[in-house]
């Protein structure tokens, strides 16, 4: 829930929930989102004195609350967050993405997604030249701690997971909706674990929709320990017959056979756990049964295209992002975009 969000991270931040609805910039209290379950749509129609404050502030026509006076208020959410980030249409825009169970808030010893993206600008602000902006992806990943030996506790987890596996390919379209507003003539993006179905959704349509490709004229994406499969949600990008944005992609993916997350395994011996294919398949980041070398293979068979992999498999039996971001692997990242 982002409601109650520092105002600092408003500007160069974009905040979706579970069904990729775009978070205006309003103090929203966490209960209230609770009550609502954390849907942006039901919190608007139970809140309509606050909905018609947000159109005043958008400034939008007055309207009860309905999907199409609710679509115009997102689409002023839209227009003004672009506009803050003034970006040039000779600039290039990096998005960044976070994963699955990575809370907004401190939790335990858990790294929180502001401090994993905040990794990331350090390695690229080091090594880059950036001439554009950066845009930082929040979205609900169904926060949950942690796996274990408890095989009750496991099956809320793996439930959360699984969920959050459907509602990345919503939060995809959302922010397809948000960067086909950019005029950028590069769009660079790099997203770890589930962040690998939302950009699958915000490149091409995994999910049936009208929403037309991004503008820019070319763009890199790197996946970090992608938790997503290897074949169907792949099928899209290799039939498709539109041109757009996507025929104009170069993918990187870090694999890393050892992953204990993408193989749904306990992290000490990896021997108990449901497995890389149940509760939503995340074969391709642990490049389970050579998933990722077939998918590679495609590339080249059927796009004459190269898709770049690099092995990461001796980080271990890891999976949180600031293993990756810390490691010289992260090098092979930074030279993608150079």
């Amino acid at each position: 829930m982002y409601g109650e969000r520092n105002d600092s991270l408003n500007r160069g931040a974009v905040f979706f929930d579970k069904h990729g609805n775009i978070y205006p910039d309003f103090f929203i209290s966490d209960t209230s989102l609770e009550h609502a379950r954390c849907d942006l749509h039901l919190w608007y129609y139970r809140h309509p004195s606050e909905f018609h404050a947000l159109m005043i502030r958008y400034d939008c026509a007055a309207a009860t609350v309905n999907e199409q006076s609710i679509e115009a208020l997102e689409s002023a959410i839209r227009t003004k967050k672009v506009h803050a980030l003034h970006t040039a249409s000779k600039n290039n825009l990096f998005v960044l993405i976070h994963g699955f169970r990575k809370g907004f808030v401190k939790n335990n010893k858990d790294h929180t997604s502001i401090e994993e993206i905040k990794l990331v600008h350090e390695r690229l602000g080091n090594k880059l030249t950036i001439t554009g902006k950066t845009l930082d992806v929040y979205w609900d990943g169904m926060y949950d701690c942690c796996f274990s030996l408890n095989r009750q506790q496991n099956k809320v987890l793996f439930g959360l997971f699984e969920e959050s596996y459907n509602n990345a390919l919503l939060v995809g379209i959302g922010l397809r909706k948000l960067l086909t507003c950019f005029d950028c003539v590069e769009i660079n993006i790099i997203g770890h674990s589930l962040a690998a179905r939302v950009t699958q959704s915000c490149m091409y349509n995994i999910l049936p929709n009208n929403i037309p490709g991004l503008k820019a004229s070319s763009t890199r994406i790197c996946l970090i320990a992608p938790a997503t499969d290897a074949t169907s949600s792949w099928d899209t990008y290799f039939n498709r017959t539109e041109t757009s944005l996507s025929d104009k992609c170069t993918w990187l993916i870090l694999y890393n056979e050892k992953d204990f997350a993408l193989q749904k395994k306990e992290n000490k011996l990896r021997l108990f756990g449901p497995g890389a294919l149940r509760y939503g398949s995340t074969v391709l980041g642990c490049n389970y049964h050579n998933a990722a070398f077939k998918l590679q293979e495609k590339f080249r068979t059927e796009l004459n295209a190269t898709l770049y992999l690099v092995d990461c498999t001796s980080i271990g039996a890891k999976h949180s992002f600031r293993y990756y971001i810390a490691s010289d692997y992260f090098s092979e990242v930074i030279r993608f975009f150079e």
